[in-house]
């Protein structure tokens, strides 16, 4: 151990306050009821000593799955004297070590990459990059033209649009051309509430910069309005905890998704957008494998932040993802066994995905459109339905005709309520995301504050719903609010940065709430 000044407070043994679980605890009481004897103080007091020999503290005992930890330190206890003076006044002592190494778990942190921050620190590993495909993409996309995203003829732009990849590296660039900014380490997040509160805390924060070379280079200040912002790349701030902002290798990316037998992702362009960075992630090709068409003119003017463009060029995906299919082509989930057929249900098979759009029934094109009679949730072979769901932009942000439409019934059907009854059935909500402001006169019910209100009150009708029919433990919420506000504009769409970092946290969470 260190110094003696990590060490802490005297403890009376009669009466003692301080913070466990935020609430007084009186430490004599609770040992009598763990062991029904006090004489467990005397017998579990350790003596730490430095590596001089000398008395370095008393450590705090250990009771699982909780421990105590005083509130205030103090550091008047510092020698072999001072526990002699203990044992004359008969207290129990407690001292506590700030260093995390001696006495409490040591946390690990983790930089953005997800790399162990002490293997950073050290130079055993380059931040640089956060993987191969990270780098990959950068390298590609960086290139001059490269990145070109083709705008929808509703919108007010130049059709072809080329601007810088949002895209970043992990670390600072030595050229001083891209953003120059790190994340503070982080934990990583343990619960799926952890995760979810650190993206739906998160914010976005944009670096300074330096133009110019050398000498002459100077420092820009980092934008302040929100039509600035969308300008340059940033990156998200998880909150407390590491939300991951890109996704696993290919190989793990199947391996999560196959943790359950039927992946179903229903909603719209939102999530369309997010089933095609789900299979960039499993190509392991983030800057043109998100192209899921033959189409020459797709694949040419589609790359890069173009693969998320809503321009009808690059809405073209062969079919792919939008009925039932195995994860098939290009190289993806290799490490996987197929099986036969999209209804296999053997065991030995690989995850089924499947996509469907919503839409309102005004349109003429219904929504039960997922036949729930297939999963057979009583199949012990069955891995489980991960169920994600997010609407609302074919709704105009109306949350009651959205309820109506959509979440109503399908928290009443049947089957659907089976899966949750035998506990193979795991739900994700997801609403709408922040549009950019300069979108808002054209589509002003996607507004970011029309859009709040809408996720506000299908919360709560889940919420409600959820408590009367006892299902809290099966639906989880991704709020995305935090993490697409002011991100470089794509209308109510984003770019790569965001739709990665969306895949990314899509699968953390999946394999914290199976």
């Amino acid at each position: 151990m260190g110094s003696s000044s990590n060490f802490a407070t005297v403890v009376d043994r009669n009466s003692v306050s301080s913070r466990w679980n935020d609430r007084p605890i009186n430490i004599p009481s609770l040992l009598r009821k763990l062991t029904g004897s006090v004489a467990l103080v005397v017998a579990c007091s350790i003596v730490f000593t430095n590596d001089k020999g000398k008395w370095a503290g008393i450590a705090n005992i250990r009771f699982d799955p909780w421990y105590w930890v005083p509130s205030s330190t103090s550091s008047n206890l510092r020698s072999g004297h001072d526990v002699h003076e203990m044992e004359k006044r008969k207290l129990l002592s407690f001292a506590i070590a700030h260093d995390p190494k001696t006495i409490h778990e040591k946390v690990e942190l983790f930089d953005q990459c997800g790399f162990p921050q002490h293997r950073v620190d050290s130079g055993e590993l380059n931040s640089r990059y956060c993987s191969w495909e990270h780098h990959k993409a950068i390298i590609e996309c960086s290139m001059p033209n490269a990145n070109m995203v083709l705008k929808p003829p509703s919108e007010p732009e130049p059709l072809e649009i080329i601007q810088q990849y949002s895209l970043i590296p992990g670390v600072k660039d030595p050229a001083g051309t891209r953003s120059s900014f790190e994340l503070p380490p982080l934990p990583r997040c343990k619960t799926a509430k952890e995760l979810t509160d650190a993206v739906r805390k998160g914010s976005r924060i944009w670096p300074s910069w330096i133009e110019g070379e050398g000498e002459i280079g100077r420092e820009v200040e980092p934008p302040i309005f929100s039509s600035d912002r969308e300008q340059v790349p940033s990156r998200f701030s998880p909150h407390k905890c590491r939300a991951p902002p890109l996704p696993p290798s290919p190989e793990r990316t199947c391996e999560i998704l196959n943790l359950y037998s039927h992946v179903i992702m229903v909603g719209d362009s939102l999530t369309r957008h997010l089933r095609t960075a789900l299979y960039s992630a499993m190509r392991g090709n983030w800057y043109e494998g998100a192209v899921v068409t033959d189409n020459a003119e797709t694949r040419e003017k589609c790359r890069c932040d173009g693969q998320y463009s809503e321009h009808p060029v690059c809405r073209t995906f062969d079919d792919y993802f939008t009925k039932p299919s195995k994860p098939t082509g290009g190289g993806m989930c290799s490490n996987l066994p197929l099986g036969d057929t999209t209804d296999d249900e053997s065991g030995n098979d690989s995850f089924v995905i499947t996509g469907i759009d919503q839409m309102h029934t005004k349109w003429g094109i219904p929504n039960n459109v997922i036949s729930w009679e297939d999963k057979d949730c009583n199949n012990p072979n069955n891995r489980g339905i991960l169920y994600f769901m997010q609407g609302g932009l074919h709704f105009q942000s109306n949350s009651a005709e959205y309820v109506k439409e959509i979440m109503d019934p399908l928290l009443s059907n049947p089957a659907f309520r089976r899966c949750v009854e035998t506990g193979k059935l795991r739900m994700i909500w997801s609403g709408i995301t922040s549009q950019s402001r300069h979108m808002d006169d054209i589509y002003p019910w996607q507004s970011r504050e029309n859009t709040k209100k809408f996720n506000d009150e299908v919360i709560e009708f889940l919420r409600v719903r959820a408590e009367k029919e006892n299902i809290m433990n099966y639906i989880y919420l991704l709020d995305w609010q935090a993490l697409t506000q002011d991100s470089m504009p794509n209308g109510i769409h984003q770019l790569s940065d965001v739709n990665l970092a969306k895949a990314a946290h899509f699968l953390e969470l999946a394999q914290l709430i199976k």
